[in-house]
C-alpha cells in the first residue's frame, strides 16, 4: 500500500517502506526546431513546489537549498562526412569537398535558424563554452536523479526509474518529448519515469487562463533574459505556482482557514483515502462538529 505525506513542502510516497520524494522540476530547453528530433543549445531546470509555493532560484536563491537549479550549454558538434547517397541510393565518395554532417541524429530547422539570428546577444551570450550534447545530457541525469541522492548511470539501459519526478514543461508537445528523444539519438537512458511529465497549458486552463503569454510575461525569472533556459525555466515554474493557487486555493501557501455555519473555526489536514492524500477540514479543538 502506498501512503502520502508531505515534509517541508515536498511530497513523499511510502511504498513498501521505502520514501520517495515527489519533486517537481520546471525544465526548459533552447533549441533548433519545435518537434521531438530537432537538436538542443541549452538545458535549464529548478525545483519548485506548487503547494509549498516555493521556486529555487527565485524565492530560495542557488545555494539556499539542497535543491540547485540546473544550466548547461550544449553542442552537437559537426563531423567531415566520406560518403553520400546519389539519386539511386549508392555511396558517392565526397571526401575532396567539404561535406559535413552532425555527429548525433538530430535536426535543425532552417526557419528557427533564422530565428535565432534575430535574437538579442544577451540570449546568445548563454551558449557560450557549449559541452557536447551527449555529457550534457548525463550531467543533466546526474543532477536530476541526485536530488533524492539516486544516482543515475548512463550505461544502465535496462533500469526503470521510479515514479518521483515531476517534469513540467509548456505544452504538453515541447520540451519533455524533446529531450526524450535527444537522449535517445545520443544512446543514453531516459532518467526519468515515463508518468513525470507535466503540462503548463493545461495547468493554466484548469486556473481560467486564457493569455498564457501575458501570464508568464508578468512573472520574468531573475536574469530577465528571453530564451535562457534557466531563467526561463523559473518563469515557467512561477507561473504554475500561481495559477495552482487558483486550482487549489485551500492547499496554497497562506491559506486561511474558513469559518463554520455555526462561526465555529475549522482547519485543513491530510488524511489517507484509499491510498491517495486527501485533503479535508476538521474542527479545530474544543469545536463542535
Amino acid at each position: 500500500m502506498d501512503v502520502y505525506g508531505d515534509v517541508h513542502g515536498i511530497r513523499f510516497n511510502v511504498h513498501m517502506g521505502k520514501v520517495e520524494k515527489m519533486i517537481n522540476i520546471s525544465l526548459d530547453l533552447e533549441t533548433w526546431g519545435t518537434y521531438p528530433g530537432c537538436d538542443l543549445r541549452s538545458i535549464g531546470a529548478c525545483v519548485f513546489d506548487p503547494v509549498a509555493g516555493y521556486v529555487v532560484g527565485y524565492d530560495r536563491p542557488v545555494g539556499s537549498d539542497e535543491r540547485p537549479t540546473f544550466y548547461q550549454a550544449v553542442d552537437n558538434p559537426s563531423v567531415p562526412t566520406r560518403f553520400a547517397l546519389g539519386l539511386n541510393g549508392e555511396e558517392i565518395d565526397v571526401s575532396a569537398v567539404d561535406q559535413y554532417e552532425y555527429k548525433y541524429p538530430l535536426t535543425r530547422d532552417p526557419d528557427t535558424i533564422k530565428w535565432w539570428a534575430d535574437q538579442s546577444d544577451a540570449a546568445q551570450d548563454a551558449f557560450a563554452d557549449p559541452a557536447d550534447l551527449r555529457y550534457g545530457l548525463i550531467q543533466f541525469g546526474q543532477w536530476l536523479r541526485g536530488l533524492s541522492g539516486d544516482i543515475y548511470d548512463p550505461e544502465d539501459h535496462d533500469r526503470r526509474f521510479p515514479d518521483d519526478r515531476k517534469i513540467w514543461s509548456h505544452g504538453a508537445a515541447t520540451d519533455s518529448p524533446w529531450i526524450i528523444a535527444a537522449y535517445r539519438a545520443v544512446g543514453l537512458p531516459v532518467p526519468f519515469h515515463y508518468r513525470a511529465p507535466r503540462d503548463s497549458r493545461t495547468c493554466f486552463d484548469l486556473a481560467g487562463i486564457d493569455d498564457h503569454s501575458a501570464w508568464m510575461t508578468a512573472r520574468p525569472g531573475p536574469l530577465g533574459v528571453p530564451h535562457h533556459a534557466l531563467d526561463d525555466a523559473i518563469c515557467l515554474a512561477r507561473s504554475i505556482v500561481d495559477a495552482y493557487k487558483l486550482i487549489h486555493p485551500e492547499q496554497s501557501k497562506g491559506f486561511k482557514p474558513v469559518e463554520r455555519s455555526d462561526k465555529k473555526a475549522v482547519d485543513w489536514e491530510y488524511v489517507c483515502r484509499g491510498g491517495e492524500r486527501v485533503l479535508v477540514r476538521v474542527a479545530q479543538a474544543g469545536a463542535s462538529q
